[in-house]
């Protein structure tokens, strides 16, 4: 008796005392097989995401939607592909879409997302002309006064594009005068811009905003779904994953064309992580409340 207590004794030492490195491997592990298989989530679109998705889906052609990618590079694995997935979207619909940031970190990103979406539907066999179906008007620093000053004259505001070309001249942005020409603005936020875009955008101008910020700032914006402030919102990556699966779906429908996943790829190492970490939390209080009971005894 004395020995099989022993032998449990030490067992519950053991598996209560995992050294940090195997942790840690294993949660490499548990991090890097989904993204190495291409395992993807077949995630179900939730309803803030579906208000933004409707809404979108409801514009005639020929509408024009803003998209701000105010977000760094650490935001960039939740942000950027909402942004992806929103733009597959605008551009399946015929919607043309206008690119900024308020944020410096965000020129580089932006334009890459908006450039790597215009090389799929090039890929797909429907390519997209720059300065028709799409242009990119850089970085604008003070958020009030761009918000505020694209309501009040566009061409003020956005003399020239981000490659230096006269959007007096553009096919896509001659005709905007203010927001009465924006049917949609989406802040891609990694901090409080969507605010600042809610004050001085919809509370001035009546302007449709919606956000797409990460999981963290979730609760933080979903007020202002509630009062009719935003339209909707993308929540983290689950949203990312949501919105990405279904426009993946629409382009191989229409054209036969598959983008690369990486929300959808993303949402299951997430999920895969958070339940390893549920399951090492469960072991370490199994061996701490019975190591205590026993050295009680």
């Amino acid at each position: 008796m004395a020995n099989n207590e022993k032998k449990t004794t030490t067992f519950l030492e053991k598996i209560g005392q995992i050294p940090r490195f195997w942790i840690y491997l294993g949660l490499l592990v548990i991090l890097m097989l989904p993204l190495i298989l291409r395992i993807k989530a077949k995630p179900r679109m939730g309803m803030e995401t579906k208000m933004v998705y409707d809404f979108i889906d409801s514009l005639p052609p020929g509408s024009v939607i803003m998209l701000s990618f105010t977000y760094g590079p650490s935001a960039r694995p939740e942000l950027e592909p909402m942004a992806l997935a929103i733009m597959r979207h605008a551009y399946m619909r015929g919607i043309r879409v206008m690119g900024m940031t308020l944020s410096v970190e965000g020129t580089g990103l932006g334009l890459e997302a908006m450039t790597r979406v215009a090389k799929e539907f090039e890929e797909a066999g429907y390519p997209l002309t720059y300065g028709e179906d799409w242009v990119y008007l850089g970085y604008k620093t003070g958020w009030a006064m761009v918000i505020r000053g694209i309501g009040g004259d566009f061409h003020e505001t956005f003399p020239r594009d981000y490659y230096g070309n006269d959007t007096r001249k553009m096919a896509l942005t001659r005709d905007i005068q203010n927001y009465d020409d924006i049917a949609l603005v989406i802040d891609f936020a990694s901090g409080g811009s969507p605010g600042s875009w809610i004050t001085y955008a919809y509370q001035q101008f009546d302007q449709k905003v919606a956000a797409g910020v990460t999981a963290v700032m979730g609760a933080d914006w979903q007020p202002y779904i509630r009062t009719g402030q935003l339209v909707g919102m993308l929540n983290g990556m689950k949203a990312a994953a949501d919105y990405e699966a279904k426009t993946i779906e629409m382009m191989e429908k229409r054209f036969g064309y598959t983008p690369k996943p990486y929300a959808t790829v993303g949402i299951v190492s997430v999920t895969w992580a958070q339940i390893y970490l549920i399951i090492l939390i469960i072991i370490g209080n199994i061996s701490f409340f019975a190591l205590r009971r026993r050295r009680r005894r």
